[in-house]
């Protein structure tokens, strides 16, 4: 075998002139007739790679393009290869860009050669020449439209393992590709009590999340689905905070169903963690199921967490916790409760999608005896969903102090307990892969852009700070030029008139 290519090498090797379809000819011998293990563990004996490659990128073919793939996994082949990234890049791209969308594996041929070259490369500067010549060829915002749209499974993971791989040299990443270090959450707005056009964000959730090192992006209420992609993309988990909102109309309900469903079509193999809060966790609820909720009366309360019987070592909230952090919460009145509305044990077990779909962690009781469950995870750990009904985030953060807010725990067990669980959340949306955006970008979406309010003297109000937006739907935004010419026209007809 290693003679029969050596002579292919040879024949290549001679003339820069040959007919394209003798080059596919032994292209095509070259991927079908012998083994790609050959090639990637050396046997495949060359005279010059360099030449070889050069004859490979001479035909823009489904064979020569394979052949370049199997090459990426030889070290010699590999070196040689990346004196020639952009015309390879552009090779692959061609291919992507076909309309023949039924050629899956010729794509994702593309997709990985691509990867290979990228990140088998130890030169920095290599690496960038790569990168400049890729997003080039291949924006990003391409490859996330193609993530959006692909249909294929196996595509999609291409894709979004191309994503990740690029975005980590982009932030440059140090750790596991896998992972990302600057981990943007976002959190669900809703609208304001004593005004309909404003939604906000109680200050508490942002904190929370940011000492567990994240940063946060508000989201919107009331807006265009794109939007919504936008910030499933840009994000790498969602968190739907406690509140008081209609779970069927408002705003908030609607947003947080549509994101949702957006994760399991759209986005459904993406990591992708949501983590719901009180009214969050009812609204996670009713995601899979009808019915879910029933009067209780658990408002001002801190509980001990009653640990379901299930075996907790093996879920992933409580079975990684520490040792005193399970028994705080077992034996401490740390988990702080605040709502009228539960999803009572007995109405969990009669949902199939729910009982399907999660498992439950702990359960509490109400005043009256009422039985609910206070924490659950999703059975999937590829679709990472989380829910408590009470709210670790006061414990840390919230201090106002009113006749309807006296039994906050703020105990250090207590603080320790809800550290963990931001943590855990926040590291769970490390494991997301998102797109790097550009600085410009990611700055003006982060929450610093708006003013915190001091709500905590406030009668009646248990919040100590809250953030404030503007609530328009992205349709009805003014035009700027449009405004701009009414004044103008406005102006003119004083001066005239």
């Amino acid at each position: 075998m290693a003679t029969i290519l050596l002579l292919m090498d040879t024949i290549v090797s001679t003339d820069d002139s040959l007919n394209a379809d003798i080059i596919e000819t032994i292209c095509g011998i070259c991927v079908n007739v012998f083994s790609h293990r050959a090639i990637r563990s050396g046997e495949f004996l060359v005279q010059d790679w360099d030449q070889w490659i050069r004859c490979l990128l001479l035909v823009d073919s489904q064979y020569s393009l394979m052949a370049l793939f199997n090459i990426s996994f030889n070290s010699r082949g590999l070196e040689a290869m990346r004196a020639r990234n952009g015309l390879v890049a552009h090779m692959a791209r061609n291919v992507l860009r076909t309309d023949l969308t039924f050629d899956y594996q010729l794509k994702s041929v593309s997709l990985k050669l691509i990867h290979n070259l990228f990140l088998n490369s130890n030169d920095l500067n290599m690496r960038l020449k790569l990168y400049n010549e890729l997003t080039d060829v291949l924006p990003y915002n391409r490859l996330q439209e193609m993530l959006a749209q692909e249909p294929n499974p196996q595509l999609r993971q291409d894709i979004a393992q191309l994503l990740a791989t690029i975005s980590c040299f982009n932030a440059r990443c140090t750790t596991d590709p896998k992972t990302q270090n600057r981990p943007l959450i976002g959190i669900l707005s809703q609208k304001y009590f004593s005004d309909e056009s404003k939604s906000y964000i109680a200050a508490s959730y942002v904190k929370y999340l940011e000492s567990a090192g994240a940063r946060v992006i508000p989201v919107m209420i009331d807006q265009n689905d794109d939007y919504y992609r936008k910030i499933i993309n840009i994000t790498n988990g969602l968190l739907i905070p406690g509140g008081g909102q209609d779970l069927q109309t408002s705003g908030y309900a609607k947003a947080g169903r549509l994101l949702w469903r957006l994760t399991n079509e759209e986005f459904k193999d993406k990591h992708y963690p949501i983590w719901g809060t009180c009214l969050g966790f009812e609204l996670i609820a009713q995601f899979y199921a009808n019915d879910t909720l029933t009067d209780c009366d658990a408002m001002d309360r801190a509980d001990k967490i009653d640990f379901f019987p299930t075996d907790l070592f093996k879920t992933r909230l409580i079975g990684s916790a520490p040792k005193e952090i399970i028994n705080s919460m077992r034996d401490e009145t740390i988990a702080y409760n605040y709502h009228k509305k539960c999803v009572t044990l007995d109405t969990f077990n009669s949902k199939p999608d729910l009982k399907s779909n999660f498992t439950i962690l702990s359960t509490n009781t109400d005043r009256n005896g009422v039985v609910y469950v206070s924490m659950i995870e999703s059975v999937d750990p590829n679709r990472p969903i989380y829910g408590v009904q009470w709210h670790p985030e006061k414990n840390q953060f919230e201090f106002a102090y009113n006749q309807n807010h006296q039994n906050i725990p703020h105990e250090p067990n207590a603080i320790k307990v809800s550290q963990y669980m931001a943590n855990f959340f926040v590291n769970e949306c490390r494991k997301s892969i998102r797109p790097v955006i550009n600085a410009k970008e990611e700055s003006e979406l982060l929450i610093y852009n708006y003013q915190s309010l001091y709500t905590g003297a406030k009668t009646n109000y248990s919040y100590e700070q809250i953030y404030l937006f503007n609530s328009m739907p992205a349709k009805h935004k003014p035009n700027h030029w449009s405004v701009l010419i009414a004044i103008t026209l406005i102006i003119a007809i004083v001066v005239f008139n």
